[in-house]
C-alpha cells in the first residue's frame, strides 16, 4: 500500500506539500498541486477523508500533549500554551503521554476524536512514519521539541546539542578538565542530544572522555541525588557535574553538601533548562536558558495560523547561558 512519502518521492515534493495538496491549502502552485494529484492517481492512493473531516469539526478548545504535567517543565508548558491559548478564546485540554509510544498515540486519537481546533504535541516516541501520517491527516498539529522530517514548518524545538556544548564550554573555560555528566534515562533526542554536546565540548578541548565520570538517571532531583552519590562513590577524581536538567542538579548539590563537598568551592555544578529553582538553590544555579515558554506560545501561534498568514516563525530555538554562582573559576588559583 503506497504511503504519504511515495507521493512525495513520485512527485518530487516535500510531504507537507502532499498534505497541503490534500488539505486544500492556498500555499500550493499550480505545478505542485498537479504533480501531487498525478503521483496520487497512478500510486492509487488515497488521503483518509475521515481524518481530513475530522480536523476541520472544530471546538474551541487547545489540545496540549505532555511527557508528565507534574514536571515543572512540562507545567512551564502548559501554563505558556494557556496564557496564549485564552488570548485567543480557546480553553486547553492536557493530556500525558509519559514518553511511551503508545501512550502518546492514544493522547492524539482522544485529542483528535474531541475535534479540537489545535493539537500542541511533545510526542518524542511515536515512530516518523506514524507520527508523519497524523501530521499529514490533520493540519493543526504543531509538535514541540521534535522536528519531523518534511513538517518542519510546524515544529519548535530547541538546539539541545549545543546548549550541553555551551554548559560544558563554560565549566572548561572556568578551568575544568575533569568534569562528570549525569544523563538522563529517558530514551529521546534531547536526551541523546545533550549528551553529544557534552562529548563535543570534551573532544574540542581535547579533554581524554573518561566513561567512570557518566552516570545515568532519572531526569529528577532523585535521580541527580543518586547520580552524584555514584559519582562520589566510584572514587574518580572530578571538580565538576554537568547535569541534564535542573532538578538533577538540585539533587547533586544537596548529596554534595551532605558530603561536606561545597558548591562551587570543591564541586562546580551546572544545570539546563534555568527553572524556577534554579534561582532559589544555594548557591544559585548556573544553567542554560531554555526559552520553553516563547516555544510554547509560537506552536500555539503556528498552530491557529491562517492559510494567508506568511509570519517568520521561528522553529528552532538556541539555549543561552545563565550565569550564577554555582561554577568556581580555577583559572585564578
Amino acid at each position: 500500500m503506497a504511503t504519504i512519502k511515495d507521493v512525495a518521492l513520485l512527485a518530487n515534493v516535500s510531504v507537507a506539500t502532499v498534505s497541503r495538496v490534500n488539505n486544500n491549502s492556498s500555499k500550493v502552485s499550480p505545478e505542485a498541486k498537479e504533480a501531487v494529484l498525478k503521483a496520487q492517481q497512478e500510486l492509487n492512493y488515497h488521503p483518509n477523508v475521515t481524518a481530513k473531516t475530522i480536523a476541520h469539526q472544530n471546538t474551541e478548545s487547545i489540545g496540549l500533549i505532555v511527557a508528565d504535567i507534574s514536571d515543572p517543565y512540562f507545567g512551564a508548558m502548559a501554563r505558556a500554551v494557556d496564557e496564549e491559548a485564552s488570548k485567543n478564546k480557546y480553553s486547553v485540554l492536557v493530556n500525558n503521554g509519559y514518553h511511551v509510544a503508545e501512550l502518546e498515540k492514544k493522547c492524539l486519537d482522544e485529542m483528535i476524536k474531541l475535534h479540537c481546533k489545535a493539537i500542541i504535541a511533545h510526542t518524542l516516541c511515536i515512530d516518523d512514519d506514524t507520527l508523519a501520517s497524523y501530521m499529514q491527516n490533520y493540519p493543526n498539529i504543531v509538535l514541540i521539541n521534535r522536528i519531523l522530517k518534511g513538517f518542519e514548518d510546524r515544529c519548535v524545538a530547541l538546539d539541545d546539542l549545543n546548549g550541553a556544548y555551551l554548559a560544558v564550554k563554560h565549566l572548561i573555560s572556568n578551568g575544568h578538565k575533569q568534569i562528570a555528566y549525569i544523563k538522563s534515562t529517558h530514551n529521546i533526542p534531547d536526551s541523546k542530544n545533550r549528551y553529544d554536546g557534552y562529548l563535543k565540548a570534551l573532544e574540542e578541548a581535547k579533554i581524554p572522555f573518561e566513561p567512570a565520570l557518566v552516570v545515568e538517571e532519572e531526569p529528577t532531583a532523585q535521580g541527580g541525588e543518586d547520580g552524584a552519590q555514584a559519582l562520589l562513590n566510584s572514587s574518580k577524581p572530578f571538580t565538576a557535574i554537568a547535569c541534564y536538567n535542573d532538578m538533577q542538579a538540585a539533587g547533586a548539590m544537596a548529596i554534595l553538601m551532605d558530603n561536606d563537598k561545597k558548591v562551587p568551592e570543591n564541586i562546580s555544578i551546572i544545570g539546563f533548562d534555568n527553572m524556577f529553582i534554579s534561582r532559589y538553590l544555594q548557591p544559585r544555579l548556573t544553567t542554560m536558558l531554555n526559552p520553553i515558554k516563547t516555544m510554547a506560545i509560537t506552536a500555539v501561534k503556528i498552530a491557529l495560523a491562517t492559510e494567508e498568514d506568511n509570519a517568520n516563525y521561528v522553529h528552532l530555538f538556541t539555549p543561552s547561558l545563565i550565569k550564577r554562582f554555582s561554577v568556581k573559576d580555577l583559572n585564578n588559583f
